[in-house]
Protein backbone atom coordinates (compact mmCIF):
# COMPACT_ATOMS: atom_id res chain seq x y z
CA UNK A 1 0.00 0.00 0.00
CA UNK A 2 1.52 3.27 -1.33
CA UNK A 3 -0.09 6.93 -0.69
CA UNK A 4 1.69 9.45 -2.54
CA UNK A 5 1.70 12.92 -3.70
CA UNK A 6 4.21 14.77 -5.90
CA UNK A 7 7.31 12.65 -6.17
CA UNK A 8 6.58 11.18 -9.62
CA UNK A 9 9.95 9.02 -10.03
CA UNK A 10 10.86 8.14 -6.15
CA UNK A 11 6.71 6.25 -6.36
CA UNK A 12 8.39 5.07 -9.64
CA UNK A 13 11.16 3.33 -8.05
CA UNK A 14 8.65 2.21 -4.94
CA UNK A 15 6.15 0.46 -6.99
CA UNK A 16 8.69 -1.45 -9.19
CA UNK A 17 10.46 -2.53 -6.15
CA UNK A 18 7.04 -4.05 -4.22
CA UNK A 19 6.19 -5.57 -7.52
CA UNK A 20 9.48 -7.20 -7.94
CA UNK A 21 9.72 -9.05 -4.44
CA UNK A 22 10.91 -12.77 -3.66
CA UNK A 23 7.83 -13.27 -2.13
CA UNK A 24 5.35 -11.70 -4.85
CA UNK A 25 2.43 -9.82 -3.32
CA UNK A 26 -1.40 -10.02 -4.35
CA UNK A 27 -1.77 -6.78 -5.33
CA UNK A 28 0.60 -3.24 -5.33
CA UNK A 29 -2.21 -0.20 -4.48
CA UNK A 30 -0.93 3.37 -4.76
CA UNK A 31 -3.31 6.39 -4.55
CA UNK A 32 -2.24 9.37 -5.95
CA UNK A 33 -3.34 12.82 -3.65
CA UNK A 34 -3.82 14.74 -6.60
CA UNK A 35 -0.31 15.69 -7.54
CA UNK A 36 0.38 18.31 -9.34
CA UNK A 37 3.25 16.68 -11.61
CA UNK A 38 3.58 13.88 -13.77
CA UNK A 39 3.14 10.84 -11.10
CA UNK A 40 -0.23 9.67 -12.23
CA UNK A 41 1.48 9.31 -15.99
CA UNK A 42 4.39 7.96 -14.84
CA UNK A 43 2.36 5.10 -12.78
CA UNK A 44 -0.38 5.17 -15.36
CA UNK A 45 2.58 3.95 -17.87
CA UNK A 46 3.79 1.40 -15.18
CA UNK A 47 0.55 0.10 -15.37
CA UNK A 48 -0.08 -0.91 -18.37
CA UNK A 49 3.04 -3.34 -18.18
CA UNK A 50 2.51 -4.94 -14.64
CA UNK A 51 -1.42 -5.11 -14.08
CA UNK A 52 -0.81 -6.08 -10.26
CA UNK A 53 -0.45 -2.37 -10.02
CA UNK A 54 -3.80 -0.57 -9.05
CA UNK A 55 -3.93 2.80 -9.00
CA UNK A 56 -6.80 5.29 -7.12
CA UNK A 57 -6.54 8.82 -8.42
CA UNK A 58 -7.90 11.55 -6.13
CA UNK A 59 -9.80 14.61 -7.48
CA UNK A 60 -8.75 16.59 -4.62
CA UNK A 61 -5.69 16.75 -2.46
CA UNK A 62 -6.81 15.14 1.22
CA UNK A 63 -3.88 16.50 2.95
CA UNK A 64 -2.04 13.32 3.48
CA UNK A 65 -3.30 11.44 6.39
CA UNK A 66 -6.69 10.58 5.14
CA UNK A 67 -5.14 9.45 1.97
CA UNK A 68 -2.75 7.07 4.26
CA UNK A 69 -6.72 5.75 5.18
CA UNK A 70 -7.71 5.48 2.08
CA UNK A 71 -5.27 3.21 0.37
CA UNK A 72 -5.35 0.98 2.95
CA UNK A 73 -8.64 0.41 2.99
CA UNK A 74 -8.31 -0.56 -0.37
CA UNK A 75 -6.36 -3.48 0.41
CA UNK A 76 -7.71 -7.01 -0.39
CA UNK A 77 -5.08 -9.35 0.57
CA UNK A 78 -4.73 -10.96 4.53
CA UNK A 79 -0.99 -9.35 5.05
CA UNK A 80 -0.82 -5.42 4.27
CA UNK A 81 2.74 -3.92 3.56
CA UNK A 82 2.78 0.00 3.85
CA UNK A 83 5.03 1.93 2.22
CA UNK A 84 5.85 5.55 1.92
CA UNK A 85 6.74 6.87 -1.80
CA UNK A 86 10.07 8.16 -1.10
CA UNK A 87 11.03 4.56 0.49
CA UNK A 88 11.61 1.32 -1.44
CA UNK A 89 11.82 -2.36 -0.45
CA UNK A 90 14.48 -4.16 -0.66
CA UNK A 91 13.99 -7.91 -2.69
CA UNK A 92 13.25 -9.82 0.41
CA UNK A 93 11.51 -7.56 2.76
CA UNK A 94 7.76 -9.38 1.94
CA UNK A 95 9.55 -12.79 2.28
CA UNK A 96 11.04 -12.25 5.43
CA UNK A 97 7.90 -10.66 7.67
CA UNK A 98 5.37 -12.50 6.18
CA UNK A 99 7.44 -15.80 6.94
CA UNK A 100 7.60 -14.62 10.56
CA UNK A 101 4.37 -13.71 11.02
CA UNK A 102 3.40 -17.44 9.42
CA UNK A 103 5.46 -18.79 11.63
CA UNK A 104 4.24 -16.76 14.82
CA UNK A 105 0.33 -16.57 15.25
CA UNK A 106 0.20 -14.78 18.01
CA UNK A 107 2.24 -12.07 16.67
CA UNK A 108 -0.27 -9.11 14.24
CA UNK A 109 2.64 -6.89 13.30
CA UNK A 110 6.04 -7.02 12.35
CA UNK A 111 8.39 -4.02 11.96
CA UNK A 112 12.31 -4.11 10.83
CA UNK A 113 16.23 -2.34 10.44
CA UNK A 114 16.60 -0.18 7.43
CA UNK A 115 19.60 1.40 5.08
CA UNK A 116 19.30 5.17 5.58
CA UNK A 117 20.30 6.95 2.31
CA UNK A 118 21.21 10.55 2.25
CA UNK A 119 20.13 12.52 -0.28
CA UNK A 120 22.71 14.89 -1.27
CA UNK A 121 21.21 16.13 -4.99
CA UNK A 122 24.47 14.61 -6.84
CA UNK A 123 24.30 10.96 -5.46
CA UNK A 124 22.65 8.96 -3.34
CA UNK A 125 25.16 7.09 -0.83
CA UNK A 126 23.81 4.19 1.90
CA UNK A 127 24.97 5.51 5.03
CA UNK A 128 24.45 2.83 7.56
CA UNK A 129 21.88 0.09 8.88
CA UNK A 130 20.06 0.98 11.21
CA UNK A 131 19.22 -1.47 13.76
CA UNK A 132 17.44 -1.46 16.77
CA UNK A 133 18.58 -4.45 18.29
CA UNK A 134 20.24 -7.28 17.39
CA UNK A 135 17.61 -9.93 18.39
CA UNK A 136 13.93 -10.57 17.49
CA UNK A 137 11.65 -8.52 20.48
CA UNK A 138 8.48 -8.87 21.32
CA UNK A 139 6.27 -5.87 22.69
CA UNK A 140 2.71 -5.55 23.66
CA UNK A 141 0.78 -3.18 26.35
CA UNK A 142 3.46 -0.65 28.46
CA UNK A 143 5.89 -2.47 26.84
CA UNK A 144 5.05 -0.35 23.90
CA UNK A 145 5.26 2.45 25.65
CA UNK A 146 8.56 1.52 26.94
CA UNK A 147 9.56 1.34 23.44
CA UNK A 148 8.39 4.68 22.26
CA UNK A 149 10.55 6.29 25.32
CA UNK A 150 13.78 3.93 25.03
CA UNK A 151 14.05 4.72 20.94
CA UNK A 152 12.79 8.46 21.09
CA UNK A 153 14.60 8.81 18.03
CA UNK A 154 13.17 6.36 15.63
CA UNK A 155 11.03 3.98 17.66
CA UNK A 156 10.14 2.57 14.15
CA UNK A 157 10.22 3.17 10.59
CA UNK A 158 6.55 2.89 8.54
CA UNK A 159 7.62 1.86 5.63
CA UNK A 160 9.49 -1.62 7.16
CA UNK A 161 5.35 -2.33 8.86
CA UNK A 162 3.72 -5.54 7.82
CA UNK A 163 0.98 -6.36 9.49
CA UNK A 164 -2.13 -8.47 9.70
CA UNK A 165 -5.61 -7.39 7.65
CA UNK A 166 -7.29 -8.72 11.26
CA UNK A 167 -5.13 -5.84 13.09
CA UNK A 168 -6.30 -2.99 10.44
CA UNK A 169 -10.26 -3.80 10.98
CA UNK A 170 -9.70 -3.81 14.94
CA UNK A 171 -7.72 -1.15 15.40
CA UNK A 172 -8.80 0.90 12.68
CA UNK A 173 -7.85 4.17 10.44
CA UNK A 174 -4.99 6.46 11.36
CA UNK A 175 -5.94 9.25 13.53
CA UNK A 176 -6.25 12.65 11.25
CA UNK A 177 -5.54 15.26 14.22
CA UNK A 178 -1.84 13.94 13.85
CA UNK A 179 0.22 15.15 11.14
CA UNK A 180 1.89 12.05 12.13
CA UNK A 181 -0.73 9.36 13.27
CA UNK A 182 1.55 6.51 12.47
CA UNK A 183 2.88 7.09 15.27
CA UNK A 184 -0.23 7.05 17.35
CA UNK A 185 -1.75 4.25 15.51
CA UNK A 186 1.84 2.30 16.43
CA UNK A 187 0.69 2.71 19.72
CA UNK A 188 -2.59 1.88 19.92
CA UNK A 189 -1.97 -1.19 18.04
CA UNK A 190 0.52 -2.37 20.44
CA UNK A 191 -1.59 -1.16 23.50
CA UNK A 192 -3.83 -4.69 22.57
CA UNK A 193 -1.71 -6.50 20.22
CA UNK A 194 2.06 -7.63 19.62
CA UNK A 195 4.26 -6.54 17.69
CA UNK A 196 7.44 -8.43 16.58
CA UNK A 197 11.00 -6.33 15.72
CA UNK A 198 13.31 -7.81 13.10
CA UNK A 199 16.77 -7.13 13.29
CA UNK A 200 17.47 -7.18 9.33
CA UNK A 201 17.67 -4.04 7.26
CA UNK A 202 15.06 -4.67 4.86
CA UNK A 203 13.74 -1.56 3.60
CA UNK A 204 15.50 1.53 2.15
CA UNK A 205 14.95 4.96 4.31
CA UNK A 206 15.40 8.27 1.63
CA UNK A 207 16.44 11.16 3.88
CA UNK A 208 16.34 14.54 2.06
CA UNK A 209 15.11 17.76 1.84
CA UNK A 210 11.47 16.97 1.25
CA UNK A 211 10.55 14.26 4.06
CA UNK A 212 7.02 14.43 5.19
CA UNK A 213 9.18 15.23 9.03
CA UNK A 214 10.47 17.74 7.37
CA UNK A 215 6.95 19.19 6.40
CA UNK A 216 5.58 18.82 9.87
CA UNK A 217 8.55 20.22 11.83
CA UNK A 218 10.24 18.89 14.18
CA UNK A 219 8.51 21.01 17.17
CA UNK A 220 4.52 20.24 15.58
CA UNK A 221 5.63 17.04 15.56
CA UNK A 222 6.92 16.32 19.10
CA UNK A 223 4.13 18.03 20.08
CA UNK A 224 1.85 15.46 18.78
CA UNK A 225 4.12 12.77 20.27
CA UNK A 226 3.41 14.18 23.86
CA UNK A 227 -0.39 14.32 22.88
CA UNK A 228 -0.52 10.73 21.79
CA UNK A 229 1.54 9.43 25.02
CA UNK A 230 -0.53 11.11 27.09
CA UNK A 231 -3.93 9.62 25.57
CA UNK A 232 -1.94 5.94 25.96
CA UNK A 233 -1.38 6.65 29.38
CA UNK A 234 -4.85 7.62 30.20
CA UNK A 235 -6.03 4.42 28.42
CA UNK A 236 -3.22 2.18 30.60
CA UNK A 237 -5.02 4.33 33.77
CA UNK A 238 -8.48 3.16 33.10
CA UNK A 239 -7.09 -0.18 33.12
CA UNK A 240 -6.08 -0.01 36.61
CA UNK A 241 -2.60 -0.54 35.78
CA UNK A 242 -0.43 -0.05 38.48
CA UNK A 243 3.77 2.04 38.59
CA UNK A 244 2.37 3.99 35.91
CA UNK A 245 4.17 7.26 37.69
CA UNK A 246 7.81 5.95 36.82
CA UNK A 247 7.00 5.72 33.05
CA UNK A 248 5.29 9.09 33.26
CA UNK A 249 8.55 10.64 34.91
CA UNK A 250 10.27 9.04 32.09
CA UNK A 251 8.05 10.22 29.19
CA UNK A 252 8.20 13.96 30.54
CA UNK A 253 12.35 13.47 31.03
CA UNK A 254 12.07 12.30 27.75
CA UNK A 255 10.33 14.80 25.92
CA UNK A 256 11.97 18.02 27.80
CA UNK A 257 15.48 16.62 26.73
CA UNK A 258 14.16 16.41 22.85
CA UNK A 259 12.83 19.81 22.93
CA UNK A 260 16.07 21.01 24.47
CA UNK A 261 18.21 19.73 21.69
CA UNK A 262 15.41 21.23 18.93
CA UNK A 263 16.29 23.97 20.77
CA UNK A 264 20.33 23.73 20.85
CA UNK A 265 20.04 22.23 16.89
CA UNK A 266 17.69 25.09 15.43
CA UNK A 267 19.68 27.91 16.91
CA UNK A 268 23.03 26.85 15.25
CA UNK A 269 21.72 26.60 12.10
CA UNK A 270 20.12 30.33 12.23
CA UNK A 271 16.75 29.23 12.34
CA UNK A 272 15.55 32.29 15.19
CA UNK A 273 12.18 31.78 14.91
CA UNK A 274 12.30 27.78 15.08
CA UNK A 275 14.40 27.88 18.51
CA UNK A 276 12.58 31.04 20.15
CA UNK A 277 9.26 28.77 19.04
CA UNK A 278 10.94 25.76 20.46
CA UNK A 279 12.41 27.94 24.10
CA UNK A 280 8.27 29.23 24.41
CA UNK A 281 7.61 25.24 24.33
CA UNK A 282 10.05 24.61 26.79
CA UNK A 283 8.58 27.21 28.90
CA UNK A 284 5.19 26.42 29.03
CA UNK A 285 5.96 22.48 29.42
CA UNK A 286 8.03 23.51 32.54
CA UNK A 287 4.89 25.53 34.33
CA UNK A 288 2.04 24.46 32.23
CA UNK A 289 1.38 27.53 30.42
CA UNK A 290 1.69 29.91 32.87
CA UNK A 291 3.16 33.40 31.52
CA UNK A 292 4.50 34.54 35.15
CA UNK A 293 6.57 37.64 35.51
CA UNK A 294 9.88 36.04 34.76
CA UNK A 295 8.61 35.07 31.34
CA UNK A 296 9.92 38.10 29.64
CA UNK A 297 13.24 37.68 31.32
CA UNK A 298 13.37 34.09 30.00
CA UNK A 299 12.91 35.10 26.47
CA UNK A 300 15.13 37.60 26.34
CA UNK A 301 17.95 35.05 27.79
CA UNK A 302 16.90 32.33 25.57
CA UNK A 303 16.75 34.78 22.36
CA UNK A 304 20.57 35.53 23.92
CA UNK A 305 21.86 32.41 23.97
CA UNK A 306 20.37 31.66 20.41
CA UNK A 307 22.86 33.88 19.06
CA UNK A 308 25.51 33.06 20.87
CA UNK A 309 25.06 29.30 19.88
CA UNK A 310 24.84 30.06 16.51
CA UNK A 311 28.11 32.33 16.63
CA UNK A 312 29.79 29.43 18.26
CA UNK A 313 28.66 26.97 15.19
CA UNK A 314 30.01 29.43 12.53
CA UNK A 315 33.51 29.05 14.69
CA UNK A 316 33.38 25.38 14.20
CA UNK A 317 34.93 23.15 11.64
CA UNK A 318 32.02 23.16 8.84
CA UNK A 319 30.42 26.22 10.07
CA UNK A 320 27.86 27.40 7.66
CA UNK A 321 28.08 24.19 5.02
CA UNK A 322 27.28 21.77 8.12
CA UNK A 323 23.54 22.85 7.71
CA UNK A 324 23.45 23.43 3.80
CA UNK A 325 21.12 21.59 1.84
CA UNK A 326 19.60 20.24 4.98
CA UNK A 327 15.74 21.19 4.81
CA UNK A 328 13.74 23.74 6.65
CA UNK A 329 13.05 22.42 9.59
CA UNK A 330 16.12 19.43 9.74
CA UNK A 331 19.65 20.37 10.55
CA UNK A 332 22.12 17.76 9.08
Amino acid sequence: MIPTYGRAQMVKQTVLAALNQELEPFEVIVSDDCSPDDTVQVLREVSAQHPRLKLIENATNSGGVPNWNKVIDAAQGDYIAYCSDDDYFLPYHLKTAVGFLEENREVDMVHSGFFNLTDTCRQFPIVSCALISDQVFVINGRKTLQHIIKQTSYPFQPSTWVFRRTLWEAVGHFDTRYSVSDTDWFIQAGLSHSIAYLPVCTVVNRRHPDNWSNRVGSINMNLEFHDMMRRALQCCAQRDEAGLGWLVWQWKLTEFVKFLRIYVARSRAGMFDVSEHCADVLWDFMLSGRRTNPYPLYAAFTKRCSRILRRVQLLLPGGEQKYLGSGTDCPG
